[in-house]
């Protein structure tokens, strides 16, 4: 069964928005959702927040690039809606780290929920979820454990 990770709005932004090369370790962990060894898992809070800027600046085709990858089209994703019992969690979540922002404590939220295994998000914040482990890809140290946890 393959490892289940989380994707927080900032790895989809830097993994779509990026010039090929530029971000390896999004790169890295794309292919490995790719390639079967990780199940992604989102929320479609998640597609709201990507779509700000393009939105913003009337850039419609990268809207489209959002629209045709949260849908499935383009990519091994699975978004989540969110429902009560995730607003619930996210609620208990933010009473005992009244620092997260709902956004942030629905994402927690939805992850946990969903029995993901790995958070990967380069805010350090969000490593509150005893349950889940955080991944900062933007931290080669975080990458390489990781990397020698996955079968």
């Amino acid at each position: 069964m393959a490892i289940s990770i989380y994707l927080d709005a900032n790895f989809i932004i830097r993994l779509v928005e990026s010039h090929h090369g530029q971000n390896s370790a999004h790169e890295r962990l794309w292919d490995l959702i790719d390639t079967g060894r990780l199940t992604a898992r989102t929320s479609w809070l998640t597609w709201s927040e990507v779509l700000v800027h393009p939105l913003r600046n009337g850039d419609d085709a990268l809207v489209d690039v959002y629209d045709r990858f949260f849908a499935g089209e383009t990519a091994a994703l699975t978004c989540h809606e969110i429902e009560r019992p995730t607003l619930r969690r996210a609620a208990e979540l933010r009473a005992h780290h009244p620092s997260l922002k709902s956004p942030d404590a629905i994402h927690l939220a939805t992850a946990a929920i969903n029995d993901c295994d790995w958070f990967v998000s380069s805010d350090a914040r969000l490593a509150v979820v005893p349950q889940l482990s955080y991944l900062n890809p933007d931290m080669p140290s975080d990458l390489q454990r990781f990397l020698t946890a996955i079968p």
